[in-house]
């Protein structure tokens, strides 16, 4: 090292040498730190002047390393740092698979101004996309461009000059589902303030489409949003290869949504780009739940700090005149403020029940009928107040037509009390009443029905063709009780009598039934008149073993065969 001092002023060289791995300190503006290889230092000068002020300059090459999360190829730039600022000149540099090529001029403090000039080519987008969310997501492409730009120290909303970017990329890690998205991307910027001269992404079916400005300082943006696809399932295609958001992901393959038709969305971002406000309108053309097409949905929808609101909302079924007009409003701030109001007229029961976010047997969402009705729920989901209200006529279960359907719920908290639960067919009728506690699974039903056509009692029986064809008439009550997460707390009672029976057109005469629960076991019995003898079946479920362990038997005395073949 050559070290030299005059008049106070020193002056400091040496050779070159290599100063192998570099940690870079974390810090306010490098929050994660870094690490540079293999650093070597060509004609490095330090000089230090009287009043403090320091200078040094050298030309740097690195093999490698990691600036907070962007991973560094090769690298040589001509290093000229002082006090206030860190000068990098005829930088040239491997980044995220690409290169760049240019100038910065980065000021220490925050009332300096700091200067980025230069061109890239082939970055990586996947690895540019992780950057800003922290997930690496399969999009394969390159961006290439150039960025121009200054701002006071190291304030990204302070930004001003412009920014320009070719896009070509394919979405998706499968070769057979890829998604090709090309696009442009051409942005001018004043202090935080970016006008977007150009900006669209593009696949073969879905254009998406920005122009006006976003704000990263003030709260001046004034975008516009436009989305229009031909085919809405592209659209959820994407938002799964990209993995937007796996909890709402979870929530459509719950209900197994499926989009198809026409899909668009025109809205406007308001406000700080940091923490937005969205008002727009959405539509789609064709809505499917658990298979079942439910029709077509529109819907305003207001994004802000505050939640997210849906706004005269409509879902018009498939070739009829049903609908649903609903409002939903879902804040971000406190617990359990969800409200939904939806006005029913004339819709599909099935589709109603597509809805819901339960499992059903198969013969329970076999159910039509036009229904009618208000949903007004507050507070959900575990503080409800509110009630659902709905009427259906002539409709059928798996099948079986009934004339009406009336049900009433209320909800009070966690727990839903069914008021009402009636469905009539001719003079017959079943109904229920009792509720259900969604926080701890109690229930307490209480079951009556009275001239219930018997095919539409059993209408609950798995749908199979082997199940025999019943028909007569069914007297009967019933009542439940316990916690549906514990089947040792039921306790299940009922009693009643079936006449006109007829099984696979077998006459079974009057048959009384009845059941009682002991001791975690329910004791069932079946009295039938076959050929003018009694027929006693008994059977047992033991509640208290998780199995639901089931034993049916009978007693034959002289006793006709035929009708339990045809049971057989």
């Amino acid at each position: 090292m050559r070290l030299t001092i005059r008049q106070g002023r020193v002056r400091a060289e040496s050779k070159d040498f290599n100063a192998g791995t570099v940690t870079l300190a974390k810090s306010e503006t490098l929050e994660d730190g870094g690490t540079l290889e293999k650093v070597e230092v060509a004609r490095p000068v330090f000089i230090l002047e009287p009043s403090g002020r320091y200078r040094a300059t050298a030309d740097m090459s690195l093999g490698g390393g990691m600036i907070g999360s962007v991973p560094l190829g090769a690298a040589t730039a001509k290093v000229d740092v002082s006090n206030d600022r860190v000068n990098l000149n005829n930088i040239v540099a491997d980044v995220m698979e690409g290169q760049v090529n240019g100038t910065a001029s980065i000021a220490l403090r925050s009332t300096g101004e700091s200067q980025i000039n230069g061109n890239f080519s082939g970055l990586d987008l996947s690895k540019l996309i992780a950057l800003q969310s922290g997930r690496v997501i399969p999009l394969e492409g390159r961006a290439n461009g150039n960025v121009n730009l200054t701002l006071r120290g190291t304030d990204a909303a302070t930004t001003s000059g412009a920014i320009n970017a070719d896009i070509a990329a394919s979405a998706g890690s499968d070769t057979d589902t890829r998604i090709p998205v090309n696009g442009k991307i051409e942005l001018t910027a004043d202090n935080g303030l970016f006008n977007v001269r150009t900006a669209n992404l593009t696949t073969e079916k879905s254009t998406l489409t920005a122009s006006g400005r976003f704000d990263l300082r003030n709260d001046n943006s004034d975008l516009d949003l436009a989305l229009a696809s031909s085919d809405a399932n592209e659209i959820d295609r994407l938002f799964r290869v990209l993995g937007v958001s796996p909890e709402i992901e979870q929530q459509l393959d719950s209900f197994r949504v499926q989009l198809a038709g026409d899909l668009k969305f025109n809205g406007k971002v308001t406000g700080n780009l940091g923490d937005p406000n969205v008002n727009g309108t959405a539509s789609l053309a064709s809505l499917t739940l658990r298979g079942r097409e439910v029709g077509s949905v529109k819907s305003d929808i207001a994004v802000s700090p505050t939640g997210v609101e849906l706004t005269n909302g409509l879902l018009k079924e498939p070739a009829s005149a049903g609908e649903i007009a609903f409002n939903v409003s879902i804040p971000t701030l406190g617990t359990n403020e969800t409200t939904v109001y939806a006005k029913l007229t004339n819709v599909n029961s099935g589709n109603l029940i597509a809805a819901l976010p339960v499992d059903l047997p198969e013969s329970l969402r076999d159910f039509n009928g036009l229904t009618s009705g208000v949903v007004d729920l507050k507070g959900l989901p575990n503080n409800a107040s509110g009630s659902v209200d709905i009427t259906s006529a002539n409709g059928t279960i798996s099948g079986e037509p009934f004339d009406g359907l009336t049900a009433k719920a209320v909800f009070a908290g966690t727990r839903i009390d069914i008021e009402t639960a009636e469905i009539r067919v001719g003079e017959g009728f079943v109904n229920a009443k009792g509720f259900y506690d969604r926080a701890s699974t109690e229930f307490d039903l209480d079951i009556n029905g009275k001239n219930l056509p018997l095919q539409l009692a059993l209408s609950f029986l798995p749908n199979n063709t082997s199940v025999p064809a019943f028909s007569g008439l069914t007297d009967l009550t019933a009542k439940a009780t316990g916690r549906s997460s514990d089947t040792r707390t039921f306790n299940v009672n009922f009693n009643g009598m079936a006449r006109d029976v007829v099984i696979n057109e077998n006459s079974f005469g009057v048959v009384t039934f009845s059941g009682n629960t002991q001791n975690e076991v329910l004791l069932a019995e079946l009295s039938a008149n076959v050929g003018d003898k009694a027929q006693v079946i008994n059977a047992r479920l033991e509640f208290g073993n998780p199995d639901l362990p089931f034993r049916v038997e009978t007693g034959f005395d002289q006793s006709p065969l035929a009708p339990f073949f045809a049971l057989v």
